[in-house]
């Protein structure tokens, strides 16, 4: 019984580690190459599972700017095309105009 639960939560554990990590860290890296590969630039936000960084940078700009898009029009318009970041764990490309 106790290697049945053990297999168990090793089968979950696994489950969990490709669904949160592997798989959105490949798609990602994946999506990056690919718009650097047709001339893109690209900026990229690092990975973290469980948070929205893109977004915070939004409410950081209101806050000390008062601005909403204060980051996004006058640091990354001018320096890159797009942006890729993640929403929890699903990799997410903003393009900038």
């Amino acid at each position: 019984m106790f290697y049945y639960i053990v297999g168990i939560l090793l089968g979950l554990l696994a489950y969990l580690a490709y669904t949160l990590f592997i798989k959105p860290l490949r798609l990602r890296a994946y999506y990056i190459k690919t718009f650097q590969a047709h001339g893109y630039k690209v900026y990229t936000y690092p990975y973290q599972v469980h948070t929205l960084p893109f977004y915070e940078d939004f409410f950081k700009s209101l806050r000390e700017k008062n601005d909403f898009n204060y980051t996004g029009k006058h640091v990354y318009s001018d320096n890159y095309d797009l942006v890729v970041s993640n929403a929890f764990n699903k990799p997410e490309i903003t393009f900038l105009s």
